[in-house]
């Protein structure tokens, strides 16, 4: 019994709990996907312990080749630094800002190792990278502290979640079930 028949399976969707078995009979209009799925360049696995390596482990290699292909460059010290802000930040930060995750030690040391040997064309640093992510307006380049955008990021989870703006997504959606529940307790 087809419920949806003129429907393209253009969708996917995977079963929050592992007992979940499909009903053979019903047909649905996306394709259950068991194993995980893509959803805006972010890979969705069933297991929460795999997303970090699913997601961070590929985007720190991806950087590390990228930054290995641009050394040979000519670019000055500022051009690579606006290098790092325009191209690697971005695709970083859209990872921090959809996982509430904190990165590992180690990953910030191998972001933090392959921006400064891009930066200093993998010779020795004449300035330490902390140097250089000062501000700028301390007459330094301002270069990106990942450690300090993965914390932002993290907090503007944390600042959702306590602040009572009537504009957030999750405050209205907790309002409207913590109703329900109590509604079903009375």
């Amino acid at each position: 019994m087809a419920l949806f028949p003129d429907i393209e399976y253009i969708c996917e969707a995977m079963a929050l709990c592992s007992s979940y078995t499909l009903d053979p009979d019903i047909s649905w209009p996306f394709r259950w996907s068991p194993a995980g799925f893509s959803y805006f360049g972010i890979k969705i696995s069933p297991q929460l312990t795999d997303l970090y390596k699913l997601n961070f482990a590929p985007l720190v290699q991806t950087k590390k080749r990228d930054l290995d292909r641009w050394c040979g460059l000519p670019l000055s010290l500022l051009g690579c630094i606006h290098l790092i802000k325009m191209n690697i930040l971005p695709r970083l930060l859209y990872l921090l800002q959809m996982f509430p995750i904190i990165l590992s030690k180690k990953t910030l040391r191998q972001l933090n190792s392959s921006v400064i040997s891009f930066i200093w064309c993998k010779k020795r640093p004449r300035l330490r990278y902390s140097f250089l992510c000062l501000p700028t307006k301390c007459g330094v380049l301002g270069a990106p502290s990942f450690l300090l955008y993965n914390l932002a990021a993290q907090v503007k989870f944390l600042l959702e979640w306590i602040t009572d703006d009537p504009n957030s997504i999750w405050l209205s959606c907790e309002t409207y079930y913590m109703s329900l529940i109590g509604k079903l307790h009375c």
